[in-house]
């Protein structure tokens, strides 16, 4: 939900940053570390601000926590962003206190009066139809496109063509959320980004703290719940139960646009990869390895991948049952009895397959590709790394092949999703 344009205020507790406690001071750091990769990856021109709080507590402490921001920007290439305050890089506030507020909100207007995006000149008429769109708020979280809508576009005098672009626009600045990829997302224009942001929580959230199993099983989903939170993989029922019976179709396609779930075999079901949580000890021998260490392996990127590897397997020819799948790794059957296997290490994906490793490596090459273009703009970069038997090193993979579309014209199912 992050957009290419607006301003980022970044939140921080100053505490955990400093504190004696090696972990929550780590964690703090990582903290950091995820939203500033993902602005940068989302939004790589939008200024940044860097708010610290309970500052109050700890103000002779200021200068070493601006000292830890300052290098973790620079490790990430990152100060262009960065709005800073006067010699500080971040804005030491504290709620309690009232300290720096006034600052904070002021930085906050200047960066928006600065920022050019906004300055796009657009038709009065589009301005009314934003009016008419976000007036719904106070009842509804989202639109019908083919019924809402279109009767606000015509009442306000918008062309079919003028809709679209107008909507294109609201969605690219972060009013609205509306997709196109299918007819499913295409009907629904999100007026409350909360609305989705709630939704997909009821699915993909920690079973341990917030599943009441006894409400399933007087549902009578007792064995769904155990198989969506236990295995990843969710029953259509249990997904209507979920989402109160309410747009189940935009909701599918949503995830599975954003690789988040696939399709299970032709049993209705779904797999969702980021539901599992045991790791499995792989073993160290792989020919290939994909390393992101130029920039960074994203939370979530190697269950997209297993989603997109899932969803092959499951058009495909192989046997869906062949596949094992871990928080950490999966291994499958492509076609003809290939097996392949795929694990998450640091910031590398390692590649194993029984057979045409050229083939395989191409495949998996192609999602990663489709992966980066449709979730990540396009900006993660990576290198494709195969064994040299002779010496033992990994080289840069430069034997491109010819996919075998005997399993599946992995072109036109990339195009499909």
């Amino acid at each position: 939900f992050l957009t290419k344009t607006g301003i980022y205020v970044l939140v921080f507790n100053t505490r955990k940053l400093l504190g004696m406690d090696i972990k929550s001071k780590e964690e703090a750091k990582q903290y950091l570390l995820f939203w500033l990769r993902s602005i940068n990856i989302h939004a790589p021109n939008a200024p940044v601000i860097l708010a610290g709080t309970f500052c109050a507590e700890i103000q002779e402490e200021i200068r070493r926590a601006d000292k830890i921001l300052c290098d973790l920007c620079n490790s990430l290439n990152f100060m262009a962003q960065i709005r800073s305050n006067k010699n500080l890089i971040f804005f030491p506030i504290d709620n309690k206190e009232g300290l720096h507020i006034e600052e904070l909100r002021s930085a906050i207007e200047t960066a928006t009066r600065e920022d050019q995006s906004i300055k796009e000149q657009v038709s009065i008429r589009w301005m009314a139809f934003l009016d008419k769109l976000v007036s719904f708020k106070g009842s509804k979280s989202y639109l019908e496109l083919n019924r809402d809508v279109n009767e606000l576009a015509i009442e306000i005098g918008l062309s079919t063509q003028e809709r679209e672009m107008a909507l294109e626009l609201f969605h690219e600045r972060g009013l609205i959320f509306h997709l196109t990829a299918t007819e499913a997302l295409r009907n629904i224009v999100v007026i409350k980004p909360q609305w989705l942001i709630t939704a997909l929580a009821k699915v993909i959230r920690d079973s341990s703290v917030h599943v009441d199993l006894r409400e399933f099983r007087e549902a009578g989903l007792g064995e769904d719940v155990t198989e969506l939170f236990e295995e990843g993989i969710a029953s259509r029922d249990i997904l209507e139960y979920l989402w109160k019976h309410d747009q189940i179709d935009f909701f599918i396609d949503l995830m599975k646009r954003t690789m988040l779930m696939s399709e299970y075999g032709s049993s209705g079901n779904f797999f969702i990869p980021s539901l599992l949580h045991d790791k499995h000890e792989s073993c160290d021998i792989f020919s290939c390895i994909f390393d992101f260490s130029e920039t960074f392996l994203p939370h979530g990127l190697f269950q997209r991948l297993v989603c997109l590897c899932m969803e092959y397997v499951s058009r495909g020819k192989a046997r869906n049952d062949s596949f094992i799948v871990y928080k950490n790794f999966a291994r499958f059957e492509r076609f003809r009895g290939q097996k392949v296997e795929l694990s998450e290490h640091d910031q590398i994906i390692r590649l194993s397959t029984s057979e045409s490793a050229n083939d395989t490596i191409a495949v998996m090459e192609s999602m990663l590709f489709k992966i980066n273009s449709n979730v990540l703009n396009d900006r993660l970069k990576w290198q494709t790394l195969v064994l040299d038997e002779s010496t033992g090193n990994f080289e840069p993979w430069q034997e491109k092949t010819q996919i075998d579309s005997t399993f599946l014209n992995l072109a036109n199912f990339l195009d499909s999703l």
